[in-house]
């Protein structure tokens, strides 16, 4: 983006020095056959911050030095034969490549922030008597240690330690280097916040109880609960947590929906 700027600001230097004769402002220097104006000037300083120091005569004349010498160099530059050479062409080509792409990208993004808001507006819309209604019949957050291996086998290990007292953090500790076995704490989440697979099961759990072993396309789960507190039906947080919540179910099945119509399949048997 910054050859975009670049190029921005060169043919805004060239308009003005072709526009400068015909403008009313008062005319602060001539270099070469273009004019720089006050309003020139005053754009200039706009676009830096306009500091205190420029507001001064003193400052206006230091800053006027620096446009002449900036013109100087864009006059002396179009007047070269490195305008002509091999190099300045090639160079040139490789920015109108890049901006190329970054436009294309530009264009991408665009479309699919607008295609999102407008799916938002529409497929993902939430009521306040759907969260209200949601909040309800889920009244209620859980937290837990949970521990996902890649292996059955090594899962059924863990859990056998966890169940003769073995720590979380012991077992952590032991598996910090195993890239097969990922071990976290969860704070506080309600139902809708969990992969489908572990919240019935957590949220009929004992506090302190350990469960699992549950198969999901990350691997195999174990969790020991260790809190389950009432929620707040009037708390903002709350309530903006069930429109979240809301709004990913409804964004989930939309995109089932568009793999069936898109016919999407995972190829790597590694990913499946």
């Amino acid at each position: 983006m910054k050859y975009l700027k670049i190029i921005i600001c060169g043919l805004t230097i060239f308009s003005f020095s072709c526009q400068n004769k015909q403008q009313k402002s008062k005319i602060l220097a001539k270099v070469g056959n273009t004019y720089i104006t006050e309003d020139y000037m005053n754009e200039k300083i706009m676009e830096i911050g306009e500091f205190d120091y420029l507001k001064t005569k003193i400052g206006k004349k230091q800053f006027l030095d620096i446009l002449i010498n900036e013109r100087l160099v864009k006059i002396a530059s179009e007047n070269s034969e490195l305008k002509n050479s091999k190099e300045y062409k090639e160079n040139l080509d490789k920015i109108e490549k890049e901006l190329k792409k970054r436009l294309e990208e530009y264009k991408e993004v665009m479309l699919t922030k607008m295609w999102i808001e407008k799916v938002r507006e529409n497929e993902l819309k939430t009521t306040e008597d759907e969260i209200s209604k949601y909040i309800r019949e889920n009244n209620s957050t859980v937290s837990f240690d949970q521990v996902i291996t890649t292996d059955y086998e090594t899962a059924q290990s863990i859990i056998s330690e966890l169940k003769k007292g073995v720590s979380v953090e012991k077992i952590s500790q032991k598996y910090k280097d195993s890239e097969n076995v990922v071990i976290n704490k969860i704070p506080p989440v309600m139902k809708g916040e969990l992969m489908p697979e572990l919240e019935d099961m957590i949220f009929k759990m004992k506090i302190g109880e350990i469960g699992g072993i549950i198969k999901t396309k990350l691997g195999y789960h174990i969790i020991k609960k260790n809190s389950q507190n009432l929620i707040d039906p009037n708390n903002i947080q709350i309530k903006e947590r069930a429109k979240r919540i809301l709004e990913k179910k409804k964004f989930d099945s939309y995109m089932e929906k568009l793999q069936s119509k898109y016919k999407v399949e995972v190829l790597d048997e590694e990913f499946k």
